[in-house]
């Protein structure tokens, strides 16, 4: 009985010390049921664009061992990664009898849209069914990180309550249990961001790094995402302002190269295949700026503004919108827009700074 009792006691304890912890697992275990009890919708069918795209492509690597994957509207990050998962898939799937559903006998067994034109065909659907699965790993992994975020800016509560409301949104599920790149981006961005928050907070390169390296792994997913190259560029900003004796000269020029030098590890045939990834780029360059995207798209301008508002609206419900609006002008004013000043005047006025290094040099040597 007194084991039973200090069992009690110590559990109790745990409980007390960890119990946000605690509610953090609920909450990201939460977030990943959501997202996969709606991994299987429309299959066997087919109803997402995107999807045949991404998940179609890595099935036509599997079958032919061409790693090029000809297809370059967007990063091959995730027709990479989907395509591991379809090599363990195959193997499971071959393992199987017969007489049972789904199984294969030969790699010819499976067919895609390569092989009819259709955009929407598949043999085996539980290919798309477990990319699904990915994208849903992910998915909750980005409420995992928007948690560590809050408790790394704000405090453990402010991070339960931000995971909370990500791991619930309607859009972030929908789009998690997608064969696509939407949910995974979204991840990779919130890794940019975590470890951007770690280098502010305790100066540490490493953090730099990696949140460089999370940069390149970002735009090789989508290439919009080569925006948020501007998140760690800022945190430098901020950690030079704050101390200069923790920002090294090189490290200005980690920036640029890290993010290119891991887009193109992992998109070799960005370069290989010149052609056919300037083509892919363009066609989605002029897609979104000249064409436009059916209703999502609108005259640039005020109008253009009020559409992304009734967009937020719409994806983030009318609490998390107060939410932002109240906390946002109170928390940014004070250190991204302190500190980005900081480091201006700090530029401008220190002799020791680079860029007056650099002014000196080209004011004594004219061209």
């Amino acid at each position: 009985m007194i084991s039973v009792y200090k069992f009690c006691d110590n559990l109790k304890y745990y409980f007390r010390n960890n119990y946000c912890r605690i509610i953090a697992v609920f909450i990201i275990l939460f977030a990943f049921l959501l997202r996969y009890f709606h991994t299987k919708i429309g299959l066997p069918y087919l109803y997402h664009w995107d999807e045949p795209q991404i998940a179609s492509t890595a099935l036509k690597i599997l079958r032919t061992g061409d790693y090029n994957p000809h297809f370059f509207n967007y990063g091959s990050m995730m027709i990479y990664s989907n395509l591991i998962v379809d090599i363990l898939h195959y193997f499971y799937l071959m393992g199987r009898p017969e007489t049972v559903i789904p199984h294969l006998t030969n790699m010819k067994d499976l067919v895609i849209n390569a092989d009819t034109g259709w955009n929407w065909t598949i043999s085996h659907p539980s290919f798309y069914h477990w990319n699904r699965v990915l994208s849903a790993l992910l998915g909750t992994g980005a409420v995992w990180v928007t948690y560590l975020i809050g408790k790394h800016v704000f405090n453990k509560w402010i991070g339960l309550i931000a995971a909370f409301f990500l791991a619930i949104l309607p859009y972030h599920i929908n789009m998690s249990s997608l064969a696509s790149v939407d949910a995974p981006v979204s991840f990779f961005v919130l890794m940019v961001v975590f470890f951007s928050v770690l280098f502010i907070k305790y100066k540490n390169q490493s953090h730099l790094i990696l949140s460089l390296i999370f940069v390149g792994v970002s735009v090789a997913t989508k290439y919009n995402a080569a925006l948020c190259v501007s998140i760690p560029f800022l945190a430098f900003i901020v950690v030079y302002s704050q101390s200069k004796e923790a920002v090294r000269p090189y490290m200005w020029f980690l920036i640029p190269a890290i993010p290119i030098m891991v887009f193109f590890l992992i998109m070799p045939y960005a370069f290989m295949d010149l052609k056919g990834f300037l083509k892919g780029v363009g066609f989605e360059i002029r897609h979104y700026k000249i064409l436009g995207h059916y209703t999502y798209t609108s005259i640039p301008g005020w109008e253009h503004f009020n559409f992304q508002m009734d967009q937020f609206y719409k994806n983030l419900g009318l609490v998390n919108i107060i939410l932002i609006g109240v906390y946002a002008p109170y928390y940014v004013p004070k250190s991204i827009v302190k500190s980005a000043s900081d480091f201006f005047i700090l530029t401008l006025y220190d002799k020791n700074s680079m860029f007056c290094h650099i002014w000196k040099h080209e004011a004594s040597h004219p061209q």
